[in-house]
Order: structure tokens, then C-alpha cells, then sequence
């Protein structure tokens, strides 16, 4: 395997064996072979989230899909829905950004970026509002590298809030946690190809439970392109309503054999393992952890961790630019108002323990070279 540079939290390292699936260029998509293709695909990712029923795929980011999810699934506000949704990141925020656009009724449960609801405030939130009809989170948020606590809020919604529509963006969780969701209580679920699935951004996939199906029937969603019910209708034949990512598609199949050979409570555990091995090296420098990880390493994401720097270490931009000028290692930084203070250091896909070794001693010589006063403690 070639050495792994790409050191963010998507897009990420692509191997060379799912770019080599992916240069089938004499492959049209209008074939009973990529009919063959689409749903052996749609097979394999049902069986790895072990689903239910098989994935809608769609050509397009995951905002993308969140949109689709939102527009076919939340009436207007003449309808009476309303969408509840965490904010507590660049990503929590964009559920309430899409409703918005969408003429959606919205409501938000606001923490600071870095931090994480506690199951108590998520039930007080909904007792104040109990008149929103659908809740919206992230797994994952990626812009803060906090990991929230699905399983616990999906628990909630099924025992206390049952008739609450729950949607769950696991674009920067899927492969890096265990994923069952037979076991979890949700209704929509938003996964895409360019975190932790290694491939180029574009290709997006969506389960949809029966209850969002019976309610997305009496809606009617001003859409073409991102309408559902077409979809589905479309790639029960084994095919898009649209032109799909083919080439994204073929990437994926091959993706999803790679985790399959590698197995998949390995996948999780070593996840795992990176970020703890992110965090031990995060604090060894002297960075910061971000508050919620801080308290409890339960909270750190498996696929990317963030570092906080104080006034005592150069810009975090600065760093990333000396970091990539010397190694060719790319790293992420802060998102808005986080700008310049985080680093965020990806781990998803194959990236391995050790490969993050190299990435963090790197940053440490980075460190000693252009700012000695700040010694580094391995």
C-alpha cells in the first residue's frame, strides 16, 4: 500500500485497489452488468449497516442527501412539522440552514462547538418543543471532532418520544463505529462516499425506514432531481431515476470487499485504536483536547480528533502550511470562528495506528524546526 498523506477528515486516502475498480470507464450504466453492479453494491452495504432493507444512492454530496432527507421527509409549515436538530458545530448547523431553505418550521437545541448534549438536556429540549415532529443530529460532528451519543438519544426517542421522526447524519461515523441499525431506533439515515467509504466526494446513500416512507406519502416535496419515492422506484429495478456515479458506485463495491476481508469489528477496533492514538499524541504536545473529549475520551470521534492551540503555538494555518511544505502531509484545520485555533487530524478509512505515528512525529519535528520554544514530550 502506497504511504498515506492525506491526514483529513474527508476527502480521505483512496487505495490504489479502489481506484483500479473505479477505472472502468467502458462500463455504461444502462447495462444489465451495472445493473448487476448497482445491486450487488446497494447488497453489501445493507449487509455491512445491517439493514433492513437496501440503500437509495444518490449522485450527489452529502449536503446533498441531507436535503433530500429533509425536503422528502419534513412537511411545511402549513403541514404543522417542525425539525428539531443539535447545533453544535458547522455541521449541526446546516440541518437548520437546509429547513431554512426549505421553508421548514425549525427549532434548535444549541450547544457550544466542542461540546456534546447530555441525554438530559436532549429530553428537556424536546419537553419545551413538543411540537417538533422530527429531531435531526449528527454521529459524528466532524468540524469539532466529537463524537455524540447516538445509541443513548436513539434509546431516548424510541422510549419517550416515539412519535418523533429521528435522522441521523453518519457521513463521518459509518465504518468507524459499529453500525447495526436493526438495533438502533431511527427513520433516516444519511451516509457518503468521501469519509471513511475512501472514495472521491459525489456518491451519497440513504436508508429509509417504513415510517418515513408512510410519511413522506402525504407530502408532497417541490423536487425533481432529490424526489425519493422516484428513487426508490427506480433502483428497485437496479438502476437510478438519474445518471448515477457509476465510477463512485464500482469504487464502493470495492471498499465495502476491502473492510468485508479485513472484518468488520477489526474495522471498528481500529478506528478505535487511531484515536487513541491521536489523543495520547494531541496531549504529549501540549495541545488541547476539545472540551467534551477533554472530559471523556467516550467522546472522541473514531475517525478524526481535534487539537485546540493556545496563544502559546503559531497559528494553527501557519502550521498546517510549514506541515505540508515539509512532509507533503496534509492535515485539516478549524472550520469558521475555529479558524487558525484547530487542528483536525482524519483517521478514517484504511489509516492505521502506525500511520499516524509518522504523521504526529512529523508535526513534532515541524514543531522543533520553525518553533523551538515550544518543546514537544513524546
Amino acid at each position: 500500500m502506497s504511504e498515506i498523506h492525506l491526514f483529513t477528515p474527508g476527502p480521505t486516502h483512496v487505495p490504489e485497489r479502489v481506484l483500479a475498480a473505479m477505472h472502468r470507464s467502458e462500463l455504461h450504466h444502462r447495462t444489465a452488468e451495472f445493473r448487476k453492479v448497482f445491486q450487488e453494491t446497494q447488497e453489501l452495504l445493507q449487509e455491512a449497516v445491517n439493514a433492513s432493507d437496501a440503500p437509495i444512492f444518490l449522485a450527489c454530496s452529502g449536503t446533498g442527501a441531507l436535503e433530500a432527507l429533509v425536503a422528502n421527509g419534513v412537511g411545511d409549515r402549513e403541514n404543522g412539522d417542525v425539525l428539531g436538530y443539535l447545533s453544535a458545530g458547522k455541521f449541526g448547523a446546516r440541518w437548520g440552514a437546509i429547513g431554512e431553505a426549505l421553508r421548514k418550521e425549525t427549532r434548535a437545541l444549541e450547544r457550544e462547538w466542542g461540546e456534546s448534549p447530555s441525554i438530559e438536556e436532549v429530553r428537556s429540549f424536546l419537553h419545551r418543543h413538543p411540537e417538533i415532529t422530527h429531531f435531526a443530529v449528527q454521529y459524528c460532528e466532524t468540524s469539532t471532532a466529537v463524537l455524540h451519543d447516538i445509541p443513548r438519544i436513539s434509546e431516548l426517542l424510541r422510549e419517550e418520544f416515539p412519535e418523533v421522526l429521528f435522522f441521523i447524519d453518519a457521513i463521518s461515523a459509518a465504518t468507524t463505529v459499529p453500525l447495526s441499525l436493526q438495533e438502533l431506533h431511527w427513520d433516516g439515515i444519511v451516509l457518503a462516499s468521501q469519509k471513511a467509504f475512501m472514495l472521491p466526494p459525489g456518491l451519497s446513500m440513504l436508508f429509509l425506514s417504513e415510517r418515513f416512507w408512510n410519511a413522506r406519502a402525504s407530502l408532497a416535496p417541490r423536487t425533481l432531481y432529490f424526489d425519493l419515492t422516484r428513487e426508490r422506484d427506480a433502483q428497485e429495478k437496479g438502476n437510478g431515476a438519474w445518471t448515477p456515479a457509476s465510477s463512485l458506485i464500482l469504487g464502493l463495491r470495492e471498499a465495502l470487499h476491502l473492510f468485508s476481508e479485513e472484518g468488520w469489528s477489526e474495522v471498528s477496533d481500529r478506528h478505535a485504536a487511531c484515536r487513541d492514538e491521536a489523543l495520547r499524541r494531541i496531549t504529549a504536545l501540549g495541545f488541547s483536547l476539545v472540551p467534551a473529549v477533554a472530559r471523556s475520551s467516550a467522546y472522541g470521534a473514531p475517525g478524526v480528533s481535534g487539537a485546540l492551540l493556545d496563544d502559546t503555538f503559531p497559528d494553527a494555518e501557519q502550521l498546517r502550511a510549514e506541515l505540508f511544505s515539509e512532509t507533503k502531509i496534509r492535515i485539516a484545520g478549524g472550520q469558521d470562528h475555529w479558524k487558525g485555533q484547530l487542528l483536525r487530524f482524519g483517521h478514517m478509512g484504511v489509516v492505521h495506528p502506525a500511520d499516524l505515528t509518522r504523521c504526529f512525529d512529523h508535526l513534532e519535528q515541524v514543531l522543533a524546526l520553525h518553533h523551538p520554544q515550544k518543546p514537544a514530550e513524546a
